[in-house]
């Protein structure tokens, strides 16, 4: 039999109330080595994989073999367990109430469903079913959030034979193999962070964590979202907590302005749009309409008649859209280039030109503009160029500088002009010598031609080259920051240097440390370097930041316990960095601390003491005997 079972620990419940679905899938599978296990016998054999980062099972590679087990009976040596945590380095991850993770492959000779697991709080943890022997079925499972946790102190717990055997409570005739056994704490990399719009998963894959504390990162309205530049007018930031609200949207994090707020249309000439409830905006373009006066009649209409040709006028009352029946009413004195309204025309009565206007003459007419255009001469009736004025031609015109070209002449359309300005046009950009586009980091040559095909002329930055905006570049972090909006703001450029600002030291933690500054700045192994009157320190690393601090400077006030380890480039200031334990007894006997006093022995305890006198490691023969 072939079982995969992945259980995740999550954050409360218990083992026991844990239920496994299993799916199959029929595999080639051979047990013929299994039944020679002995009855009664457990064998580890060891080998940590790649594929089970931090894992803590003693020797899990080749796994657990037993036989012959009985209910609640040790599948572990002693201290094996909590050994093999601490070498994983899992040790601070083992605390009541901290999810993990269990896997293995199961290999069953027996005819009967067992359970293994983890003793302790009162209903054991990370219990795993090993169904009866089907054959060589792979299954995984994973446990909700709520259904396991660890349970027990690592000192207290062991992995044991969990579920009641039938008959004499013995595994009999049969063997069980667990093989590729990983159990490690749970990581960030098997968490969801709960919503996408207010929380972002950390980038760092492996790290030990099964909460949103651990895995997520806030995403504040304040850094995701500019309520007012998003749409102008229309929304605007939630006065209270902005900067401490998270979230990504308009509907988490900004306030909707609405034309039902604002007393926008109280005018003659505007009204509300329709349906006003319903339209976001806070000006008169977004909320209101104006009122035409096509839409009104004039009051006592024998006095007043409509502004003729003014329909689509704005007003509502006769002083906008009305006028009384005069010259001024019934005749338009146009064009203006052509007739102006006789002295008193407001109170003159008629209805033709001749009755209430006067004829314009070209005697006191300005030609519009005299590099284009010149007088005819007096006695001419109009008041515009074309009845007063002859045009100027830029074909008769000569250019007056030698970088300057004449502009294309066209005999449909001929261009008006008798200036450099008018009628001739600058090199292409591309003919300029020297280079106009310097310097090249920040600024860009545009094409030589335009949208149209048409040759680019001038001789500036302006007219030649597109700006190169620091705001595009990505300074080169963590040794650069980007500079505030206010500091890019028309800044150019396409480097580091023009674009960004170092990042000093001052901000940064050396490893091992707990804060960037003060006290707290000097870990064990890293302690931070100073800035003085005349030098600033910039980085944002160790090597740049910070100073080593080497275990070769540092001696333990234990030396009966620690020997200091060989490699002498190693950093530290405790003796868990610098020394290895020395322990009163080991695996191997030769190695065992010899007691010199007479009458005593080496403690029962000897492979968990550390020591090296006879005081750490020996007691009184007789004592041990009792």
């Amino acid at each position: 039999l072939a079982l995969c079972v992945m259980l995740y620990a999550a954050v409360s419940g218990h083992a026991s109330t844990m239920k496994l679905t299993f799916t199959s899938l029929v595999l080639a599978c051979s047990l013929a080595g299994a039944a020679k296990i002995q009855r009664g016998t457990a064998v580890v054999s060891s080998s940590r994989t790649a594929e089970c980062p931090m894992n803590t099972f003693p020797n899990a590679a080749e796994g657990l073999k037993f036989s012959g087990t009985s209910y609640l009976e040790d599948l572990l040596k002693p201290g094996d367990l909590e050994k093999s945590v601490t070498e994983a380095g899992a040790l601070p991850f083992w605390k009541i109430g901290t999810p993990w993770r269990l896997s293995f492959t199961a290999f069953s000779t027996c005819a009967f469903p067992v359970e293994v697991g983890f003793k302790g709080g009162g209903h054991g943890f990370l219990e795993v079913p090993i169904e009866a022997a089907a054959q060589n079925i792979t299954v995984k499972q994973r446990i909700a959030e709520k259904n396991d946790q660890i349970n027990e102190l690592l000192a207290d717990t062991n992995f044991v034979l969990r579920e009641r055997i039938t008959g004499s409570g013995v595994m009999s005739n049969c063997s069980i193999h667990l093989a590729n056994v990983c159990l490690r704490p749970a990581n960030c990399d098997d968490f969801v962070c709960p919503s996408e719009s207010e929380w972002t998963h950390i980038t760092e894959q492996g790290k030990p964590g099964h909460n949103v504390s651990s895995c997520c990162l806030p995403r504040y309205c304040k850094d995701e979202i500019d309520c007012e530049a998003l749409d102008p007018g229309h929304w605007k930031k939630r006065a209270a907590g902005f900067d401490t609200k998270q979230g990504n949207s308009t509907s988490q994090c900004c306030i909707a302005l609405w034309c039902h707020d604002f007393d926008l249309c109280s005018t003659t000439k505007l009204e509300n749009k329709t349906a006003q409830q319903k339209i976001r905006g806070s000006s008169v373009g977004d909320c209101c309409k104006a009122k035409k006066c096509a839409d009104m009649s004039c009051e006592n209409p024998e006095e007043w008649a409509k502004l003729p040709g003014q329909d689509d006028r704005n007003g509502s009352t006769n002083d906008e859209c009305c006028e009384h029946r005069f010259c001024r009413n019934a005749v338009n004195c146009t064009p203006d280039d052509m007739w102006t309204p006789k002295e008193s025309f407001d109170l003159l009565v008629g209805y033709q030109k001749a009755t209430c206007c006067e004829p314009v003459l070209c005697d006191d007419y300005k030609c519009s503009d005299p590099t284009k255009y010149r007088h005819k001469g007096t006695g001419i009736q109009g008041h515009n160029d074309l009845l007063c004025c002859e045009p100027q031609l830029c074909a008769s015109y000569t250019c007056s500088n030698s970088t300057l070209v004449k502009i294309p002449l066209n005999d449909k359309y001929p261009a008006l002009g008798s200036t450099d300005e008018e009628c001739c046009q600058v090199k292409a950009c591309k003919d300029h010598e020297p280079d106009v586009c310097l310097p090249a980091t920040k600024w860009l040559h545009k094409a030589d031609e335009d949208a149209k095909r048409i040759i680019r002329r001038g001789h500036t930055h302006e007219q030649c080259c597109n700006p190169i905006e620091c705001s595009a570049h990505d300074c080169a972090a963590p040794s650069f920051r980007k500079k505030s909006d206010k500091d890019l703001e028309g800044l150019l450029g396409s480097t580091n240097e023009e674009c960004c600002d170092k990042v000093k030291c001052e901000e940064y933690i050396c490893d091992t440390a707990e804060e960037a500054t003060g006290p707290k700045s000097k870990g064990t192994q890293w302690y931070k370097k100073v800035d003085t009157n005349t030098w600033t320190w910039y980085g944002a690393n160790n090597g740049d930041c910070c100073l080593p601090v080497y275990c070769s400077t540092y001696e333990t006030e234990d030396p009966t316990k620690w020997v200091r380890k060989k490699d002498k480039s190693l950093q530290g200031s405790t003796d868990e960095e610098c020394y290895d334990k020395v322990m009163c007894a080991n695996k191997c006997l030769n190695d065992n601390h010899q007691c010199d006093q007479e009458g005593y022995v080496i403690r029962s305890d000897a492979l968990s003491v550390q020591g090296s006198t006879d005081a750490e490691c020996c007691v009184k023969a007789d004592a041990l005997s009792k």
